[in-house]
């Protein structure tokens, strides 16, 4: 988890979300930070890049985009002359692309993996929005999940615990796009932060393109 933190640390740039066009955009719906990783940059990232696609079946590695570590911190970020707050991290969204301009290359998101490289925070849970919260479901998973008394009034919330991937499908085995997918990155808590990495896998495989 630390090497991918040095990797990324001087690569750090205001997270994108995806516009109309399939144009990246810097907006207030996302307000973290984020870096790419350049695939096989080093023999940790290859051992990484392996692992997540054994974990799905063996699926061809090179189905998995750049690795992406997105850092979040309590406060004020300035961006490019304007300040971005952290009253939420990331708003609800979905990681398959509605665009079919994102998936001239490589084709729809199939999976996504979502891990906590480093938690020093009070919240920053990532929350599924349209998967509320059921006691006789959910309540034995209390070690991973939040499950205060406001628990049933909201989704699923997975705790920030390093190490700790949640993994899903985008789509099911016929292609259609899952809309219980829905999820936020909740902010970090005053004079909190945490770093995620995201992992995303396409249908078909990715060229080796250089990471802007």
């Amino acid at each position: 988890m630390q090497h991918l933190i040095e990797l990324a640390e001087k690569e750090f740039k205001p997270s994108t979300t995806t516009i109309a066009g399939g144009k990246p955009a810097i907006n207030k719906y996302r307000t973290s930070s984020s870096a790419f990783i350049r695939p096989h940059q080093t023999p940790v990232v290859q051992c990484i890049e392996r692992r997540f696609a054994q974990f799905q079946g063996d699926v061809n590695a090179q189905c998995i985009e750049p690795l992406q570590v997105s850092v979040a911190s309590a406060g004020l970020t300035a961006v490019q002359d304007s300040f971005y707050e952290k009253s939420l991290v990331i708003a609800p969204h979905y990681d398959w692309m509605p665009s079919p301009n994102d998936q001239e290359v490589g084709g729809q998101r199939v999976t996504t993996y979502f891990t906590y490289l480093q938690a020093n925070c009070s919240m920053g849970e990532t929350e599924f929005v349209s998967i509320r919260f059921n006691r006789s479901l959910h309540e034995r998973f209390c070690d991973i999940l939040v499950c205060d008394e406001k628990a049933t009034e909201q989704g699923i919330r997975f705790r920030p615990i390093p190490g700790n991937t949640i993994f899903w499908y985008n789509m099911d085995e016929y292609g259609r796009v899952d809309y219980l997918t829905f999820h936020a990155g909740h902010p970090p808590g005053e004079n909190g932060s945490k770093i995620g990495l995201n992992v995303w896998t396409r249908v078909d495989k990715l060229p080796l393109l250089p990471i802007e």
